[in-house]
């Protein structure tokens, strides 16, 4: 897997964070992601692409974030939070960092295999991962069975 650094600019996500075991990852992610594409389509808005944000290093449980990227409409993500803060999915910000990134596209079962070759490329390449990561996966009619996914790594 290719591996390379980048400036990513700063971005604000809208979503719900979970610290939880990864046998338990694809249930709240498709419970996150029906329930995100339920409110911004209320809102007028289609969803492509969903961000799922990882927080500290893998191991037996990991703090995890699924997201949707709201810059283009942050109004309107603003207002869903405004209408029901207290059940209403989280916005947060996150500055801008230098990252490493990669793509990659494959079976969907397979994503975990890709961020380990993404993590052992990194390593590789001389780098280090921080704290922080996420990926966007592409949203579309092919999605239950292909990934088509942008890894990205605090650098």
């Amino acid at each position: 897997m290719n591996v390379s650094v980048a400036s990513h600019p700063s971005f604000h996500v809208l979503g719900r964070s979970r610290k939880l075991a990864a046998e338990d990852f694809g249930v709240f992610s498709a419970v996150v992601r029906e329930e995100l594409a339920r409110l911004l389509a209320s809102a007028g808005h289609e969803v492509s692409e969903f961000r799922t944000v990882y927080f500290g290093a893998p191991g037996r449980s990991l703090e995890v974030a699924v997201t949707v990227v709201v810059d283009a409409l942050l109004s309107d993500a603003k207002a869903i939070v405004d209408a029901d803060p207290e059940h209403a999915p989280e916005l947060t910000e996150f500055p801008a960092k230098r990252v490493w990134r990669a793509e990659w596209s494959g079976p969907r079962e397979e994503i975990g295999d890709a961020w380990q070759r993404f993590g052992e490329a990194v390593l590789a390449a001389g780098g280090s991962l921080g704290q922080l990561a996420w990926e966007d996966e592409a949203q579309g009619p092919a999605a239950e069975t292909r990934s088509v996914t942008m890894f990205w790594a605090e650098a």
